[in-house]
């Protein structure tokens, strides 16, 4: 919010990530202040957690089972699907959603746009900024749910 913003520029951060679940109208709002430069992710699934814990061999460790090394992208199915990323030299999982957001941009909204590819092919990728580039974006999972105009 507002007061969050002022507290950091307080503090000499000058640059601030606006949160997904803000609707245009919300990101205006935060917006306005000039003195500090704003960006909006506008695509992408965001990551959710990041966990010093290996949900592939159960352990805070790294017990080198080499499952991560068959591949670092599996899938969790339960209530909600979340991809889950690997990397065994940090002994890190992060959990995505399986549904990615792709909200539209908006006129003077933020100074920057952040684009958060997870698996897209390097085609998949071109396809999407050039869609972004010509002023259309792909629809979302997430778009009417979030950030929706």
């Amino acid at each position: 919010n507002k007061h969050t913003v002022r507290f950091l520029k307080k503090m000499g951060i000058r640059s601030i990530a606006l949160p997904f679940e803000l609707s245009p109208n919300e990101s205006y709002a935060i917006a306005n202040d000039k003195d500090v430069c704003f960006e909006r992710v506008v695509y992408g699934r965001p990551p959710l957690i990041h966990m010093k814990y290996c949900l592939i061999s159960k352990t805070n460790e790294c017990i080198d089972c080499g499952k991560c090394k068959l591949g670092d992208k599996y899938t969790l199915f339960g209530k909600d699907d979340f991809l889950i990323r690997t990397n065994s030299t940090r002994n890190e999982t992060i959990l995505f959603p399986l549904k990615k957001i792709s909200l539209p941009v908006l006129e003077n909204e933020t100074n920057f746009l952040r684009f958060e590819f997870t698996d897209e092919s390097t085609a998949q990728i071109n396809e999407i900024l050039s869609a972004y580039y010509t002023g259309y974006f792909p629809q979302g999972d997430y778009l009417t749910n979030i950030g929706s105009v």
